[in-house]
This record gives C-alpha cells, sequence and structure tokens, in this order.
C-alpha cells in the first residue's frame, strides 16, 4: 500500500520534537544488525480469521519483551509453491491495515500488481491501533493547535509538555524496546517460524530501511526498494539538508510538470518558473502569513473545521505536497492565493494537510522511538551551519537540533548496511523529486551494493508506486525473475 506513506518523518519537524523526561538509559554496542537472543523465545499463534477475511490467515507473533505483533497472509488465488512476499510498509510507527477496509485495499493492490503468490503483512511494535504505547495527549495537541494561530516556539514548547506528560502516565513504556534493530529480529522470527524456507522483501519509506537491514535473512530472494531509506541517512541532524533540497527539487519538478506549470502560469504570467522565483513567492506569502494569519474552512475526517493558517503551518502544508505530484499545483495555487486571503484556492492543500495532522494511523510515540534509536544526533554547530545557508526559510528548522527529543531518549547504535550475498537480488524504485528520501541515497546504496539495480523515476514525489501504476504492474514480473529491474514509465 504505497499510499499509506505518511509525511509524519517530515511534519514533526513544524511541531514540538522536544522531550524533558528522565529517559537518559545507556545501550551497549552491537556491530551487526542482529540482536542479542533474549533468554525468553519467540512465538507465532496462527487462529482462525474473522468473516469476511475468507482469503487470509491470521497470526500473532508473541516477542521475548512481551509485544504481540498481528500478521496477516493473503493466500494467493491458485495456490502454489511461489515464493511469498512480505510488505515492509513506511512510517516508523504506521499502522500496517487491518480493517475490513484495509484488507479489501491489500486485496486490490494484489489483484493490481498481479502477484501470484502469499502477500504477507506484519504490525509491528507499538504501531496496533490499540497499542497501549500511544500518547494521546500529543495525538490530540495537532487538532487542538489547527484552530489556534501560535508561535513555532510556542507549538515546540507545547509539543514537549505533552510528550513528558504522556510518559510520566506511561511508566512500563521502555524507548530500547523500538528500532530498526528490534523490528529486524521481529521479521527473522517470523520468517523462521512461519516455515519461510524463501521469501521475498518490498520495503516502501522506512519499510526500504528494514529491508535493507533485513538483506542478509537467511532465505531472502528478491529485495524491492521503494523510497530507498538506508541506515545513516536521515535524521534531524541532516534535516537542514534534506529541506532546502527538498525546496530545490520542487521547483525543478513543477517547470516539468504540466498542470504545475500550467497553475505558475496563470498566476505569474510573464515570470519565469524557476528556483528564484519560486522562493521568492513563498517567501512573500510566509511573511504575509506571519503577519496576517488567515482562516481556511476545511472538512477534517467528514466535519466542517476553522484551521487558522500562518506562516510555519502553511510551510508544513507546502511541504507535505511537495511528496505527491498530483498535488504540486495546488501547492502553487495556495502561495499565490496567501497574500489574497483566498480561502477557497488555499482550502485543497490545507485539508489534506489538516486530516494528515489528526490521522491516528501513526502513532507518533512509535515513530520518536524508532527514530531516535536510529539515527545519532550529529552536532549542534555543523547543524547550525546547514540552517544558515537556508536563508528565509532557515527560521523553520532552527530550533530542529536543540529541541529534538532524542538527546534524552536512549540511543542504540543504528542499523547498518549489511553485506549482500550473491543470490539475493536487488530492485530499487525511487522518485527524482522525492523530497525525503532523495535520490541520491538509492544512487549511493547501488554503489555499495554493486549487482543492485536501480531505476529512477522523473516527475514522481515520494514513494514510486504510489504514483506510477505502470511500476507496481511490473512487481510480479521482477518477483518471477522474468526482469532484473523496473522499466522507466512512459
Amino acid at each position: 500500500m504505497a499510499a499509506r506513506v505518511i509525511v509524519t518523518a517530515a511534519l514533526v519537524v513544524f511541531i514540538a520534537a522536544g522531550l524533558a523526561t528522565v529517559l537518559a538509559l545507556g545501550v551497549g554496542g552491537n556491530p551487526s544488525n542482529k540482536e542479542p537472543i533474549a533468554e525468553k523465545r519467540y512465538s507465532l499463534q496462527e487462529y482462525p480469521c474473522l468473516k469476511p477475511a475468507a482469503s487470509w490467515r491470521c497470526a500473532r507473533l508473541v516477542t521475548p519483551d512481551g509485544f504481540e505483533l498481528e500478521v496477516r497472509r493473503l493466500v494467493a488465488a491458485e495456490p502454489d509453491s511461489s515464493v511469498p512476499l512480505i510488505y515492509l510498509q513506511g512510517g516508523p510507527g504506521l499502522d500496517a491495515g487491518f480493517s475490513s477496509s484495509d484488507l479489501e485495499y491489500w486485496q486490490s493492490w494484489r489483484d493490481f500488481a498481479g502477484l501470484k503468490r502469499d502477500l504477507v503483512l506484519m504490525q509491528r511494535r507499538g504501531t496496533d491501533p490499540n497499542s497501549p504505547w500511544r500518547c494521546s495527549q500529543y495525538e490530540r495537541l495537532g487538532r487542538k493547535l489547527l484552530g489556534r494561530s501560535v508561535s513555532l516556539q510556542e507549538e515546540f514548547e507545547l509539543g514537549r509538555t505533552a510528550l513528558s506528560q504522556c510518559l510520566d502516565s506511561l511508566p512500563g513504556f521502555n524507548p530500547r524496546h523500538f528500532g530498526t534493530r528490534q523490528n529486524r529480529a521481529d521479521l527473522e522470527a517470523l520468517v523462521r517460524l512461519w516455515d519461510f524456507t524463501e521469501f521475498h522483501l518490498y520495503g516502501a519509506s522506512y519499510g526500504s530501511r528494514l529491508a535493507i537491514a533485513a538483506a542478509d535473512i537467511s532465505g531472502l530472494n528478491t529485495l524491492v526498494l521503494d523510497a530507498v531509506y538506508p541506515p545513516g541517512k536521515g535524521g534531524v541532524a541532516e534535516w537542514p539538508t534534506l529541506f532546502g533540497g527538498a525546496l530545490d527539487r520542487f521547483a525543478a519538478a513543477c517547470e516539468s510538470d504540466t498542470s504545475c506549470h500550467e497553475m505558475w502560469q496563470q498566476y505569474y504570467l510573464g515570470r519565469n518558473l524557476d528556483r528564484h522565483n519560486v522562493l521568492e513567492q513563498l517567501h512573500s506569502s510566509l511573511d504575509y502569513l506571519a503577519r496576517f494569519p488567515v482562516q481556511v474552512d476545511v472538512m477534517l475526517e467528514g466535519l466542517p473545521q476553522r484551521v487558522v493558517l500562518n506562516d510555519h503551518r502553511f510551510m508544513a502544508a507546502f511541504f507535505a505536497a511537495s511528496y505527491r505530484r498530483d498535488r504540486w499545483a495546488s501547492a502553487v495555487q495556495a502561495i499565490a492565493a496567501a497574500r489574497t486571503r483566498d480561502r477557497k484556492a488555499l482550502a485543497p492543500l490545507i485539508e489534506r494537510y489538516a486530516n494528515q495532522v489528526v490521522s491516528t494511523s501513526v502513532n507518533s510515540l512509535a515513530f520518536f522511538a524508532v527514530d531516535c534509536r536510529d539515527n545519532l544526533p550529529g552536532e549542534e554547530d555543523t547543524y547550525e551551519e546547514r540552517v544558515a545557508s537556508l536563508g528565509f526559510a532557515g527560521q523553520y528548522v532552527e530550533r530542529g537540533w536543540r529541541d529534538q527529543m532524542c538527546h534524552l531518549w536512549p540511543s542504540a547504535e543504528p542499523p547498518v548496511i549489511p553485506t549482500l550475498t550473491n543470490n539475493v537480488r536487488v530492485a530499487m524504485v525511487n522518485g527524482v523529486s522525492d523530497p525525503i528520501t532523495p535520490a541520491y541515497w538509492a544512487v549511493q546504496l547501488q554503489k555499495q551494493w554493486a549487482d543492485s539495480e536501480l531505476t529512477l523515476y522523473p516527475r514522481t514525489g515520494h514513494v514510486v508506486m504510489g504514483e506510477q501504476p505502470c511500476a507496481l504492474e511490473q512487481l510480479e514480473i521482477v518477483l518471477s525473475g522474468e526482469q532484473s529491474r523496473f522499466s522507466a514509465c512512459p
């Protein structure tokens, strides 16, 4: 479900990312992705699925530290000996989607991809909607703030307070139980206990990081990576570089996209569509909204909601829109509409953003736990130098390093990129205009894994198979070995 990859990894920068709690726990180093073997063992319990999940097999993986992870296996229409595909969703912290409507979606996804094999889905730690490790105070804060005009600094402070109160009320929460290393161990246990002598992996966004870390699990046949997020990349330390690059890629992508270019000409006739002019107009609109916020009426989960649109909230919505090509034109429209206070023209961009803010499909606490365990904080001086190079946009990320919660979160050694064995095939895809997992990360990984294949898709944002149906249509062809790489789309 490529479209389910949520933009939380970016948007948390614009909400609160600080945390003042006593969580400074030491963790020993580990030179590989494998976690030490626990005294208690994993167990897998298969049980009958409830209707209407007749074509599904249901199971529950119980971890040594007490997590109960739901697993769903969509049985192929014509069962045979084909190697199953395990799908690793983005996030981290994203619900795998096991409601009745979600399961119907997965069947449609399987059919569109033409899969002739079982499809396996797995909840990760803390991602179940009913997980006890959810911070309801923090989740509710986003909805509350949408109707208020507060400074970015105040949002950080409110978020830090909400997270602190939340953790005080969750004394059993242990951040050391989260991270890609733990997720990899859970995945390896599932493969072993469900008797997968061979299997394929498809990982999107954060799922691709987990898939990379799992590349040395015995029995892996093919590794498909979408929106490639290698270990050692990302995290707060790299955010200013990613943010600035994303703005540049948006300007270039909009120029080459027909609908985006037409929208630009509609509002800025005679003005060239280039990086300088896009950033100039964006800066002007942000400056206006900082002084004169606009109230925009949107539908929020089916109900009317008034959103107070100030400058930093607009920047967050603009960045979220850069993830998908079908939203680029609305982002350009909103830049112009902000200064004219055209609420109707602003609504499409802001409504999507607001619904992302209140979505419960992502567990923010699990997201933070994994993100902080995976990524080193970096150096403050380096961060500030990168912020200074952003010009006017730097003000929206300048507090990111000082206020990041990871300073007091127990940190483990980040996951590593394992040595690839000769019998594992790797096919990667990445959008050229991807704002959060830039294509050059995939290029670097391809150089490290010399026999891997990489296809870059122009005019494409985050998660290729969510935007390019022709890529998803090739998934079974690649898994079956009929072709070694994904072909470009017309």
